[in-house]
């Protein structure tokens, strides 16, 4: 990670949002899971809809390139909390052989 990121954060729209969360301690919450499964059902969405997120004019119930732009941040956020609670790092994962 580079050794800028406090120094560019304080400087970005994210920065005071990041800084928030981490005064409310490394929690993953209900709603941090709510947010993740949201965002990813809306990327989920543009990536299936006929014509890709530019064209939701085109498509009734489509994404806009907005929506999608939000539902990636989201999804970040969401995961940052993920990984900073430590939860991320305890989750059980399968393991495979490679061929």
């Amino acid at each position: 990670m580079s050794d800028h990121f406090e120094e560019w954060a304080a400087n970005c729209t994210l920065g005071p949002m990041l800084t928030l969360r981490k005064m409310h301690g490394a929690t993953f919450t209900e709603s941090d899971r709510t947010a993740i499964t949201d965002a990813l059902r809306t990327i989920e969405t543009a990536l299936v809809q006929p014509f890709g997120p530019t064209s939701r004019a085109r498509a009734a119930g489509g994404v806009d390139w907005p929506a999608y732009q939000k539902a990636q941040i989201m999804l970040a956020l969401g995961c940052f909390q993920l990984r900073d609670s430590g939860k991320l790092a305890a989750l059980e994962v399968d393991s495979y052989k490679e061929a």
